[in-house]
């Protein structure tokens, strides 16, 4: 929604990229799960589109996560989405985002920040 140029490529979450050794080394490289998606963004904004390509790998099957680290997850690529909107001057944010996110834990009934 805030990078409307990059809605033709699939939801780069594979965890599976590659890329020139001149953009890589020149990247930033986010912590968690927010790698895939602060690369793509980093090409396309610094480089242009006419210098990405994406291509099928076959079927990748996961295993699932719970919910909690579904959220963790979540909150990660968040939390990097509004850095780079922000950075890319595509929002102006009026406070500083938390990088934490906070989840109940149905098990133990704790809340728990991460």
């Amino acid at each position: 929604m805030i990078f409307p140029e990059t809605s033709d490529f699939v939801q780069p979450l594979a965890g599976e990229y590659a890329g020139s050794r001149d953009f890589l080394e020149n990247s930033v490289f986010y912590s968690g799960y927010s790698v895939e998606v602060a690369l793509l963004l980093q090409a396309t904004l610094d480089y242009g589109l006419e210098h990405i390509a994406q291509v099928s790998l076959g079927e990748r099957i996961h295993p699932l996560q719970d919910v909690p680290s579904l959220g963790k997850m979540a909150g990660n690529i968040m939390y990097t989405l509004f850095y780079l909107a922000e950075r890319y001057n595509r929002i102006t944010l009026e406070t500083k985002v938390n990088p934490y996110i906070r989840f109940f834990s149905a098990v133990s009934g704790t809340v728990v920040f991460e």
